[in-house]
């Protein structure tokens, strides 16, 4: 079970997950998907695998603060109809923030860890921090959304704040909430 994640370790709970694509194809027929994936960091792209029958379908965003992260998810082979890897921090308006960038890079987040968190691992877990330039989903996009999904260690809230037009033509938004 430790090379798993989450989806994979507990009992399903949507069997449309397990639908053929052929029937969706059937459904969806030319149709597009547009899915915003914010904190698309290293495993975040595979875990999206309630969509796994949608692929062919989805036209994949990814936004991730880490300018070499982003870099490396575009050498990476697309499952998708179409991808792209977005550079920056996405929060609720356009200013500067400092990014803690930590050792494990998927907890990397605007905020501090707790102080029981730091003295447990007895150094601190930031890396090293950036000043980066962040931006509202409503100015980094131009175009209709139909799936959000938030994975930002802490910001999330500040990121729906910041994305009022697209979460009026959003049809679902997922968030993992710290």
């Amino acid at each position: 079970l430790s090379k798993r994640n989450v989806y994979q370790t507990v009992p399903m709970y949507n069997l449309n997950w397990v639908r053929p694509k052929k029937l969706f194809r059937e459904l969806l027929g030319d149709s597009i998907i547009t899915l915003v994936d914010v904190g698309a960091r290293a495993e975040s792209v595979l875990s999206v695998e309630e969509l796994t029958p949608l692929e062919n379908h989805i036209n994949y965003i990814g936004f991730d603060a880490d300018d070499e992260e982003v870099k490396r998810l575009k050498t990476l082979p697309s499952k998708y109809f179409e991808s792209q890897y977005i550079s920056s921090f996405v929060g609720n308006r356009k200013e500067i923030v400092k990014f803690k960038l930590h050792y494990d890079a998927g907890m990397s987040s605007l905020y501090d860890l707790s102080e029981s968190h730091t003295r447990w691992f007895r150094k601190s877990p930031v890396e090293k921090e950036l000043l980066l330039q962040a931006d509202s989903l409503d100015n980094l996009l131009n175009q209709d959304i139909d799936f959000i999904k938030l994975d930002t260690q802490g910001n999330e809230y500040e990121i729906l704040s910041g994305a009022e037009r697209c979460l009026s033509t959003a049809l679902m938004v997922e968030v993992e909430v710290e």
